[in-house]
C-alpha cells in the first residue's frame, strides 16, 4: 500500500525538478537536435554515472529499436506532445538500466497480431517509471522481466491478451488498459 505512494512521490518529484532544467540532450529528426537518433542519443550517456541525466525528444516518428543498456542509469527520458511523438518499432523496446523514468513517452510496437509474440517494453532494471506514456502493443506488450519497484502512472497501456505480465514487482495506478 505504501510503495506505490512513495514511488509516485518521488517520481512526481523527480520529474518536477528535471522539467525545470535544460536537458543533458536533445534528439530531433529534423536535426535541430544534438542526435536525429534516440539509439545513438543513448550510446552518448555516460555509463555507470551517478548524476542524472535528461534526454529530450522532439516530435516526430521514430523508426527505430531502442535499448537501454544496464550500465546507463538514473535518465530521464521526456518529449514535445505525446501523440506527436512516437516510437516505433517492430521488435522490443528494451530497458535494462536503473533509475529511468518516461514523462509522456508513446511507444507502439507495429508487428503483427498474427506474427510473432514482440514485447513492446521490456524491462529488467530496477527503479523504472513511466507518466503519461502510452504503450502500444499485441501479445506481451508490457513486460517486467526482472528487477523491482517498476511503476506506471497515468499511462494507456493497449494489447490483445496476455499483455501485461511480470516477474518483478509491478505497479500500474491510475491508468487505462484497452483490449483490443
Amino acid at each position: 500500500m505504501y510503495i506505490p505512494v512513495i514511488a509516485f512521490l518521488l517520481l512526481q518529484s523527480l520529474l518536477a525538478t528535471v522539467s525545470a532544467q535544460p536537458p543533458n540532450l536533445t534528439v530531433a529528426l529534423d536535426g535541430t537536435g544534438d542526435y536525429r537518433s534516440i539509439t545513438k542519443a543513448v550510446g552518448a550517456i555516460p555509463n555507470n554515472s551517478p548524476n542524472l541525466f535528461r534526454m529530450y525528444i522532439k516530435a516526430g516518428v521514430y523508426n527505430e529499436n531502442v535499448v537501454i543498456p544496464a550500465k546507463k542509469r538514473i535518465i530521464i527520458l521526456s518529449r514535445d506532445v505525446m501523440d506527436k511523438t512516437k516510437i516505433v518499432s517492430t521488435r522490443s523496446w528494451k530497458i535494462s538500466g536503473h533509475g529511468i523514468g518516461e514523462s509522456v513517452i508513446f511507444i507502439v510496437n507495429n508487428a503483427s497480431p498474427e506474427g510473432e509474440q514482440v514485447v513492446a517494453l521490456r524491462m529488467a532494471g530496477n527503479f523504472i517509471a513511466g507518466l503519461r506514456c502510452s504503450i502500444e502493443g499485441f501479445q506481451d506488450t508490457l513486460y517486467a522481466n526482472h528487477g523491482s519497484c517498476h511503476f506506471f502512472y497515468n499511462c494507456d497501456i493497449f494489447g490483445t491478451i496476455d499483455f501485461v505480465f511480470s516477474v518483478a514487482s509491478l505497479v500500474i495506478q491510475n491508468s487505462i488498459i484497452h483490449v483490443r
